[in-house]
């Protein structure tokens, strides 16, 4: 058992670590080999996370070596578009205006909108949620993406620690070593782990509660 989970976590990662060879979706092949690569890499996952609980000795080194292995691999991956209208949504606010009410591709903003070419509807103002715009105001704006991986993904690191202290190192597991939430928040810089960071906040805060009361 021993043998198969290592086999299968070495798999997930390496075929994780691939999926950077088959990034640039603009070339006619290379969606169909992401994607393959993808589910085989989601497979292992499914392995490895199974056969975690016979790894007794050193479990918690493993389980964090594996969760930042992961989210360093996935970091040289290509943000989402929506990424670039977090960055616009930004601009926008630091400017004075009002994102709701003002698109990226607007005169008045003409040479600051970093990638304005990416922004999906950059011709219509934003449709995200206050909080998160909240969020965007406080990132600056780059060229690149790495600042709000690494701000998204700091978020779902503390989420995974809280998860650590309300269930077992296999069940955390399942959503730590996640390719797909590796990718979303390290890879395509995705905003929802600030979602999830409240979620594990909330129920650790209540379990310590009843705990306290009981």
């Amino acid at each position: 058992m021993k043998l198969r989970f290592w086999i299968a976590l070495g798999a997930e990662l390496l075929l994780f670590g691939s999926l950077n060879f088959f990034d640039d979706w603009t070339l006619e092949w290379m969606p169909v080999r992401f994607v393959g690569c993808a589910i085989l890499c989601g497979l292992a996952y499914l392995i490895a996370v199974t056969e975690f609980e016979a790894i007794k000795q050193n479990a918690g080194w493993i389980f964090w070596i594996a969760t930042v292995a992961l989210r360093l691999l996935a970091l040289p991956l290509s943000p989402a578009n929506e990424m670039w209208r977090f960055q616009a949504d930004g601009v926008i606010q630091r400017a004075g205006m009002n994102p709701y009410q003002v698109a990226p591709n607007s005169s008045e903003l003409s040479g600051r909108i970093p990638e304005l070419g990416r922004i999906p509807q950059n011709d219509m103002p934003t449709a995200f949620a206050p909080g998160a715009e909240v969020l965007f105001r406080i990132i600056p704006a780059t060229n690149n993406a790495l600042a709000y991986k690494l701000f998204f993904g700091a978020a779902d690191l503390i989420a995974i620690a809280l998860q650590l202290q309300l269930v077992d190192k296999q069940t955390a597991a399942w959503f730590a070593w996640n390719p797909f939430i590796a990718f979303s928040f390290f890879g395509a810089a995705h905003f929802d782990s600030i979602v999830v960071l409240a979620i594990s906040a909330l129920i650790f805060c209540l379990e310590r509660f009843v705990q306290a009361t009981s």
